[in-house]
């Protein structure tokens, strides 16, 4: 695991010499490792297969600069008899959001973003996720680019007949949700992404909200297209238990 996680985290540094062509645009990335952001592109795909061959897909429309819907199959669940032995369960669901764009109301006003999104289908697992994410952009002439997205979600999830999570207190389901999108000046095409946010492990029918610690990067392989190379940690889970990932994206910003 660790050989593999070393080799993947190479190859992305490797892709990302210096080249001429402008980047993408870190507003139009509405995704670091498994955190969302507040960028607010037109149109977005994404979509990803782990080592352990777990996929994952998520699609999304703007609908103008005010709202955007969207859905998939999130891996951030994880299922098991124990925390510590607990993989990804990837489940179907959609979203909708609320946007305020970048500088709306004055000029250091960050993008902003409510979203709502559940599961749906036949799942024995039912998860509900309200985020309210601002993500603000920071330029200098040595740093580059920075995005950095501060957030926090409401979380309610049902496993069975087993009590809800949301049938507990409140701060059993409130989550606070920290991401950072870095592009150096000396790699144009290379944005460095590292996030800490919370998502539901459900121990046999329990559910919880465990840490995530995720961290990559990702490579503008064209204009409209990105890869990315991830690694997320959870909380329980030790360094065996990490998830490699590789990505990729086609935005239309």
């Amino acid at each position: 695991m660790r050989r593999f996680a070393s080799c993947l985290v190479g190859a992305a540094l490797g892709l990302g010499a210096p080249a001429r062509a402008e980047p993408l645009a870190l507003e139009a990335s509405p995704r670091l490792v498994d955190l969302s952001t507040a960028a607010h592109p037109r149109a977005w795909a994404h979509g990803g297969i782990s080592h352990r061959g777990e996929a994952s897909l998520s699609l999304g429309v703007g609908l103008g600069t005010i709202a955007a819907v969207g859905g998939g199959y999130d891996d951030r669940l994880a299922v098991g008899a124990s925390a510590a032995t607990a993989t990804s369960h990837a489940v179907p669901t959609a979203w909708f959001r609320i946007a305020v764009p970048h500088a709306r109301w004055s000029p250091y006003q960050p993008a902003l973003a409510l979203d709502l999104e559940r599961s749906f289908a036949a799942e024995t697992i039912a998860i509900a996720e309200l985020r309210l994410l601002g993500t603000q952009q920071l330029t200098g002439p040595r740093v580059g680019r920075l995005a950095l997205t501060i957030g926090a979600s409401l979380w309610d999830v049902q496993a069975g007949d087993a009590p809800a999570l949301g049938a507990g207190p409140l701060r059993a389901q409130l989550r606070p949700a920290l991401g950072l999108g870095w592009n150096p000046v000396r790699y144009p095409r290379t944005t460095v992404l590292a996030e800490l946010a919370w998502a539901p492990t459900v121990v046999a029918t329990t559910p919880r909200l465990d840490a995530r610690f995720g961290w990559g990067v990702r490579y503008q392989a064209l204009s409209w297209a990105t890869i990315d190379l991830v690694v997320r940690h959870r909380e329980a889970a030790g360094l065996e238990g990490s998830t490699v990932m590789l990505r990729a994206a086609i935005v239309v910003p």
